[in-house]
């Protein structure tokens, strides 16, 4: 089942799709739901401050993970997306940090490190929650690549643009990076992603049907 691109109708270097043409850039993009997939863990990307820090430490911990794809320069859809769940975590009755990790790779490689050190200070000035409990990590071209086909998140360089076409989704990840869930739009109701975090939590994974597309 691929999921909405919901970057068609929000961002606005694509107003060929609105007269019911498929511009190529948009070819491949969205998710294919891989639930129990795993994340390579031997990746090793750059935060914020330009320091290494390896998958392999963050999801061999024993709080699920909730996975995001975005970039800090993204014309509408990371913005809307990312303040949404900045808005949620507070909503959610469970201690972001403790009970689970929030980790954004940035789909732009540019973005090591100023850009992902703008959306850390904002995100984190939002959200209130604790900086160690959301990074905002980035790499090579091809190590972005290769974690994007793992959990099957399809996106494209918009031609000509700085500019990338791709849809949003909370992916859950439990312990060793196994895909849990999915969760698209902008912002899934609070209890979904309570349930859905000690679902990971319990190396449970979702069904499809379950998905709050």
């Amino acid at each position: 089942m691929n999921l909405l691109v919901l970057a068609i109708a929000l961002t606005p270097a694509l107003p060929s799709q609105l007269a019911g043409d498929t511009p190529s850039e948009l070819n491949g993009v969205g998710i294919e739901q891989k639930i129990g997939a795993r994340i390579p863990l031997g990746v090793v990307l750059k935060d914020h401050a330009g320091e290494s820090v390896s998958l392999d430490e963050i999801l061999s911990r024993p709080a699920p993970v909730i996975l995001t794809f975005n970039y800090s320069t993204c014309p509408q859809l990371c913005k809307l997306q990312l303040e949404a769940t900045a808005d949620l975590l507070p909503r959610v009755g469970l201690e972001a940090g403790e009970d689970f990790q929030l980790v954004t790779v940035s789909l732009n490689p540019d973005d090591v490190p100023e850009g992902l050190a703008r959306m850390r200070k904002k995100l984190l000035e939002r959200s209130g929650v604790d900086p160690s409990a959301w990074l905002f990590l980035g790499g090579t071209e091809e190590q972005v690549a290769e974690l994007t086909r793992a959990v099957a998140f399809g996106f494209a360089k918009v031609e000509g643009k700085s500019d990338y076409a791709h849809s949003a989704a909370l992916i859950l990840l439990s312990q060793g990076g196994k895909v849990s869930r999915y969760l698209g739009g902008l912002s899934p109701e609070p209890r979904t992603l309570r349930l859905s975090l000690v679902e990971a939590s319990e190396g449970r994974a979702g069904s499809i049907l379950d998905m709050a597309f």
